[in-house]
């Protein structure tokens, strides 16, 4: 549970604060500023969203970021509305809204209006924020097209963690490029309050920052994912070869193999290459990553339907599927793999019973799994490793199958499964070199 912080003297010299779009990145941004100190209003589109934020209700978001929300209502630090309107006094407007990618293209028209609702009420010295993930030069040629310029214009993407975003406004650095250095001082001015602030040269490199450090990661995932996959071919397990990589050997990169989803990871190196005309060229390999990653949820889908033709199953087998959230320890359901999995799943059997669910009580996973055929965990849901497996495979129908993505289990827990039940990890094969199978 978030602390409750002390009542923040709010100064003279500060500007209100508007947050347009108050999903996860812009309604933790807009609590953080609101705890801060800082009046705020957050805009949103929807006004059922705008009804429930006003009231305290999150849905299902993140729990710190609801009592934060309480918190600063009741301090009267923070408010909601459905349209933009003029007010008195300096401003910052942050600009937190999607940039979703249509076959494998940025769409960039969010943004774009939101910019423009923000621009036609910013006065001069005011300061507009574009903290959605944007291709690179968006921030200028949005600021250039309005052509205001007595208003600071500035890139100041959010890097927060799924599950973490209220303490990751105060933790990660901001990292702020404006479309000039006055721009760039003013804004890491304000976002200073909130956390360590690092200033660049440019909107340019802001929009960068943000998109190279994702399209690392999800590249990495996909080297680590295709070495998985090899393994499994090859008669090798991975882990055992990444751990034995890097024991005294700085040049390997352990990085974990697995499903990978979320709402940044599989879109932003289409934003990396919408940056360019030729960007899909210049991102290549990095858009093979991409695809891998990708291939995880065919792959899975393989062995299952492999298992399933082999046991002679018929067209209705019970397949349960773990794994509503993107990974373990959050409720967040963007770029789901079970989601896509169990599509997956249905083309390739339109009978099936297939069952996803992401149950964070150890005692709800042996309902989901009972009389299955075949059971996928694809989050890491801490719960899971807690349930026994044998008790999961006493639970399933015999010689059914279970595809852990994740290694949650020690190896030993999988000797001697009840109903002839076969226990199969990513990046492991079911017969090694070594195992004299």
């Amino acid at each position: 549970m978030l602390a409750i912080r002390p009542q923040v003297i709010i100064l003279a010299q500060d500007p209100s604060i508007v947050v347009i779009g108050c999903g996860t990145v812009g309604l933790a941004t807009a609590v953080a500023f609101a705890l801060s100190g800082f009046v705020v209003r957050g805009v949103d589109s929807s006004a059922s969203r705008v009804a429930a934020l006003n009231r305290g209700d999150n849905g299902d978001g993140e729990s710190a970021v609801t009592n934060g929300l309480r918190q600063a209502l009741a301090q009267g630090h923070i408010s909601f509305e459905s349209a933009m309107l003029p007010a008195a006094g300096r401003q910052l407007f942050v600009i937190a809204v999607p940039t979703p990618v249509e076959a494998g293209r940025p769409v960039t028209a969010i943004v774009e209006t939101a910019f423009a609702d923000a621009i036609a009420v910013a006065g001069p010295g005011d300061i507009v924020v574009v903290r959605s993930t944007v291709p690179v030069g968006t921030t200028r040629r949005l600021a250039a097209r309005a052509g205001k310029t007595d208003v600071h214009v500035v890139s100041c993407p959010d890097r927060s963690l799924s599950g973490a975003s209220l303490s990751g406004q105060s933790s990660i650095p901001h990292v702020i490029g404006g479309t000039d250095q006055a721009a760039t001082n003013a804004a890491s001015e304000l976002f200073a309050r909130l956390g360590p602030v690092v200033a660049v040269g440019s909107a340019e490199a802001a929009e960068a920052v943000k998109l190279f450090c994702n399209v690392q990661r999800d590249t990495l995932f996909g080297l680590a994912n295709q070495f998985a996959i090899l393994a499994e071919r090859l008669g090798l397990d991975f882990s055992e070869i990444r751990d034995a990589a890097a024991q005294g050997y700085k040049r390997f990169l352990p990085t974990r193999a697995g499903p990978v989803g979320g709402p940044c990871l599989p879109k932003d190196v289409h934003l990396l290459a919408g940056s360019l005309p030729n960007g899909c060229k210049l991102t290549s390999v990095s858009l093979a990553a991409r695809a891998l990653n990708y291939s995880v949820v065919d792959h899975t889908a393989q062995l299952i339907a492999a298992h399933v033709t082999e046991h002679a199953y018929g067209p209705s087998p019970r397949i349960a599927v773990f794994g509503l959230a993107f990974k373990g320890g959050t409720s967040d359901e963007r770029g789901s793999f079970g989601r896509a999995l169990a599509d997956k799943l249905r083309q390739e059997y339109p009978k099936a019973d297939i069952r996803i669910a992401d149950p964070i009580d150890p005692h709800g996973v042996l309902g989901h799994v009972a009389s299955a055929d075949a059971v996928v965990f694809g989050t890491d849901q801490p719960a899971y490793s807690l349930v026994s497996l044998s008790a999961i495979a006493g639970a399933m129908a015999p010689g059914g199958l279970i595809y852990d993505l994740w290694d949650l289990w020690p190896r030993c827990a999988s000797i001697d499964l009840p109903n002839n039940i076969v226990f199969r990890v990513f990046g492991r094969s079911e017969q090694t070199p070594d195992s004299g199978e």
